[in-house]
């Protein structure tokens, strides 16, 4: 996905789209949807040599969570939370149109 379309699920979804979370969905779109903890993201950034802190990692995260763009959860006996994008319509927008 372009940048331009990466920014416009992140506006769709109340989201600011600073440098950072445009990076962070398209990392994570890329990723297949898998489910990824704030370290596993972390290393993957890092991996591919852009510059975020784990402490911007989580809270975009969070407001991703919160906006409903994510979801998260917590596998039994682990003390990290697993986030999980949640399908986007095909038009990339939330679904109520908000």
């Amino acid at each position: 996905m372009s940048d331009d379309e990466l920014r416009n699920i992140l506006i769709d979804f109340g989201i600011r789209p600073t440098r950072q979370r445009v990076s962070l969905i398209d990392l994570l779109l890329e990723s297949e949807r898998r489910p990824a903890t704030i370290k596993s993201v972390v290393k993957h950034v890092q991996d591919n040599r852009r510059p975020i802190s784990r402490a911007t990692v989580r809270k975009s995260l969070r407001a991703f969570e919160r906006s409903g763009l994510m979801s998260s959860c917590v596998a039994m006996g682990s003390r990290e939370t697993c986030f999980t994008l949640n399908q986007l319509p095909a038009n990339g927008s939330k679904a109520d149109g908000r």
